[in-house]
């Protein structure tokens, strides 16, 4: 054995000095069973003039799922024209819609009016303002309609015409400037549009059109110029937040329903002379409503089916406090005859009966219990001799 080790180890080191292959029969023998590791040779990999390595791909890929490089991955711009002249480009980052140009916008139109054919009607989802600039001048009907994240529109001064519905169910839009350039406000141009605060109606403008402003719930103030001679049907319906709102002397027409359930609305001021040409429910549902308040040379008692107020100061203050000094009354009528009835009966009727018939029938009832206790426990006794006789029997007569 030590003559094998020797042989090999002098094998090993002439095959290492002079290049000599070492035969498989000088080295020790490896039994079958056990699996020699293979060795893998590294082989170089070639890459094309064009072509990353592996190394600077995974750099890149690092580097886009970075927060500031995803950011501007995600980034996005989308434009085109929506007028004949008239250009559009949406931010989706920004979320800021600006339309520019010259000229009058594209009129769209809608199978439900909520879903457009617009050209932005893809990414409306991602619109949170809206500028249109200078050389625009006419807002198209359904521009914006349903922008659901809409807050806030800048129009400039030279818009002469709000569309059709152009910003229906824009519910978050809060922020929103009309310039004295726009004569006209088309049906539906803010309906519904609940988040509204306030609105003041350009000084050009002759007509408020139908459902104009309907269902703006939060709209709290409406200024309405002198150039208005008409309120069309519906135009201010269902504003719950309204408290009071002035009608100008040149409006000589107000439509059906058009301040139908301001349930808000305490007073309105008219400042003609005669009743306009109306129907009696352009207030119907104002349940408030208290005061409507003309001037003293105003012709008739009646203002839209209301009784009115002559004079230049509406009395609402003063009708306001009279309820409450009617209410004092009326709780201390109903607390004095409610407690002095409540008292004088409580007393002398529950002391009186509660003693007497309390000590009487206390002492009988329980002498009856202690007779009919007895029963059982004769039942028992008796129940206990007659198996003491029976198991004497048993013994007596079987076992014996």
């Amino acid at each position: 054995m030590a003559k094998k080790a020797i042989f090999l180890m002098l094998s090993l080191v002439l095959s290492a000095r002079f290049a000599l292959p070492v035969q498989a029969a000088d080295l020790v023998a490896v039994p079958q069973n056990v699996r020699q590791p293979a060795v893998l040779t590294p082989v170089p990999v070639q890459t094309r003039p064009n072509e990353l390595s592996l190394e600077a791909l995974e750099t890149k890929i690092s580097d886009i799922f970075k927060p500031e490089k995803k950011k501007a991955a995600l980034a996005t711009t989308y434009s085109g024209t929506c007028g004949d002249n008239v250009n559009w480009n949406l931010g989706t980052s920004s979320g800021k819609l600006t339309i520019s140009g010259s000229g009058a916008m594209t009129n769209y139109s809608s199978s439900d009016r909520l879903s457009t054919n617009s050209p932005w009607e893809s990414y409306k989802n991602s619109i949170k303002s809206v500028t249109i600039e200078k050389g625009v001048t006419a807002i198209g009907k359904y521009a914006f309609t349903d922008c659901s994240k809409l807050n806030s529109v800048t129009i400039t001064d030279s818009i002469t015409s709000i569309g059709y519905y152009a910003f229906r169910e824009c519910d978050k839009l809060s922020s929103v400037n009309i310039p004295n350039s726009v004569t006209s406000i088309d049906t539906g141009a803010f309906r519904n549009c609940r988040s509204l605060p306030s609105i003041t109606i350009p000084n050009k403008v002759k007509c408020i059109s139908n459902t104009a402003f309907d269902s703006c719930v939060k709209l709290t103030s409406v200024t309405i110029p002198n150039s208005v001679t008409s309120i069309e049907h519906a135009a201010f319906y269902q504003c719950y937040s309204l408290t009071s709102v002035t009608i100008p002397k040149s409006v000589t027409s107000i439509g059906t329903s058009a301040f139908y359930k301001c349930t808000g609305l305490t007073s309105v001021i008219y400042g003609g002379t005669s009743n306009p040409s109306t129907s009696s429910s352009v207030f119907s549902a104002c349940d408030i409503l208290d005061c409507v308040l003309v001037p003293t040379a105003y012709t008739s008692d009646i203002f839209c089916g209301r009784s009115v107020v002559k004079g230049n100061i509406c009395p609402v203050p003063t009708r306001s406090k009279s309820p409450s000094r009617s209410r004092s009354p009326m709780a201390t009528r109903s607390r004095s005859p409610m407690a002095t009835p409540s008292r004088s009966p409580s007393k002398s009727p529950m002391a009186t009966p509660s003693k007497s018939p309390m000590a009487t029938p206390s002492k009988s009832p329980t002498a009856s219990p202690s007779n009919k206790f007895t029963a059982p426990v004769d039942y028992f006794r008796q129940k206990s001799d007659t198996i003491f006789v029976s198991k004497m029997l048993y013994h007596t007569l079987v076992l014996d």
